[in-house]
């Protein structure tokens, strides 16, 4: 047999308690329940512990997961024998993560209207573009010109005007991470454009900078997280209910640019995308390159099954890390550096310098056990109830439909990159600027 039995039961289980939720927030009345939290976990579940390793444990001797590899060998070992326990894990993440949104319910109500005018919510979106692009060009310099052209690599590093940018030292990196701020930025102002019709130039250029930009530093989250808002913004304007078909191809759609992204950036440290890589390989391997992505899980199930035998519990590390990670490390040399993360890593793969990272389950089972699956999933829960609560009761006003979407699609990040102090440190540069934006306009004017 290809699955055991104790496999098989717990495969059942993941997709039954996938489909149902999908079929409740499909059948349901209200149109609006498509858009619910449960099921962007439910999608992204889906793709990594049911698509991709399904996929690896059923390909033998063929490209599975991406170009070069085969089957469940990845990173230089077998995986097989651990997937259980990450088949295991999703499915405990999940119903603790459907416990939690279901029998929550608390009350936030609107103390007082948002009346802000569109011109102020779409004043506030061109602020954070610029408040990203300004200081990304301290950090660059002139060499941004490069990058407005992600298919010429070779341009990246020239300095057309001989400012090649600054030295900001402890700093940098918040300068950097600056570049994030396009993201809510362009989403805000979509929002208002499609009530207006207005100031379409600058919204398109805003868009192209904004992608140009992330296509060059070839960071895939940052293009998702730029572009799944805007089209749900457009379908959630014209009130359209996603059929499941749509939902299908729009994840095949994404998983084929998503290869194909993987085989034309150039590599990790040098920026760019090659597009002429992809004529050495069939459509078929771009499309399956993809699945690369879906190695995280073959990581995750590797750590869950090393822990705590081989790797030792973190605890509170990922909480103590995330709340010490925004002080630059040249100020506060002894701040925690994620160690806790890099040595499961190196458990498995023998080297500290693994790059792969690994799905949020794992990290809250690294922190406690299965105790802490159930608990750090069942909060997770709560927040995305309260989350959706919040933006029933604001569902007609521009800025809360970019707020709510940007949180939403946020549950990429944080389900794919289960190191908590990198998602602390995007969350407050990607989304939280959105809701501080709200938060401003609804008691000032400007």
């Amino acid at each position: 047999m290809i699955f055991s039995a104790s496999e098989t039961i717990i495969l059942f289980l993941l997709s039954i308690s996938i489909a149902f939720e999908c079929f409740l927030a499909i059948r349901s009345k209200s149109w609006i329940e498509i858009y619910r939290p449960t099921l962007f976990v439910a999608v992204l579940l889906v793709f990594y512990a049911l698509v991709g390793p399904l996929r690896a444990v059923l390909s033998s001797g063929e490209v599975s997961n991406f170009v070069g590899t085969s089957g469940t060998f990845y990173r230089g070992i077998e995986h097989r024998e651990f997937l259980v326990w990450g088949w295991l894990a999703a499915l405990i993440f999940y119903i603790s993560f459907l416990s939690g949104y279901h029998l929550f319910r608390p009350s936030v109500k609107p103390r007082k209207s948002f009346n802000s005018k569109l011109s102020s919510i779409r004043k506030s979106g061109t602020i954070l573009c610029w408040l990203g692009l300004v200081p990304y060009l301290l950090v660059y310099g002139d060499r941004v010109i490069g990058m407005l052209n992600p298919f010429s690599p070779s341009n990246f590093n020239a300095s057309f005007f001989g400012f090649s940018g600054l030295n900001l030292g402890a700093f940098e990196n918040y300068f950097m991470l600056a570049i994030n701020l396009l993201i809510p930025g362009v989403v805000i102002k979509f929002a208002v454009w499609l009530r207006t019709r207005a100031h379409s130039f600058s919204l398109a250029v805003w868009t192209l900078v904004a992608s140009a930009i992330y296509l060059s530093e070839a960071f895939r989250y940052r293009i998702l997280l730029l572009l799944v808002p805007i089209l749900l913004l457009w379908l959630f304007y014209n009130k359209l209910r996603p059929k499941l078909v749509f939902l299908v191809l729009f994840m095949f759609l994404f998983i084929g640019l998503n290869g194909a992204l993987s085989i034309t950036r150039t590599n990790s440290f040098v920026r760019g995308v090659d597009i002429t890589a992809l004529s050495n390989y069939s459509p078929f391997e771009v499309f399956t390159s993809s699945f690369e992505e879906a190695g995280v899980f073959l990581t995750s199930s590797a750590i869950i099954s090393h822990t705590p035998s081989s790797i030792p519990h973190s605890y509170l590390k990922p909480f103590s890390t995330s709340l010490l990670q925004p002080i630059p490390r040249q100020l506060f040399p002894n701040k925690p550096d994620g160690s806790y993360s890099s040595s499961a890593r190196e458990v498995v793969y023998g080297t500290p310098n693994s790059y792969t990272a690994y799905l949020n389950f794992a990290e809250y089972y690294l922190a406690f056990g299965w105790l802490g699956v159930v608990a750090f999933s069942f909060i997770f829960g709560l927040i995305c109830k309260r989350l959706w609560l919040w933006f029933l009761w604001r569902q007609f006003e521009p800025l809360p439909q970019a707020v709510y979407l940007l949180n939403a699609s946020f549950i990429y990040v944080i389900i794919s990159r289960g190191y908590l102090p990198q998602a602390f440190m995007l969350y407050c540069f990607t989304v939280l600027p959105s809701f501080l934006c709200y938060r401003y306009l609804l008691t000032k004017r400007f």
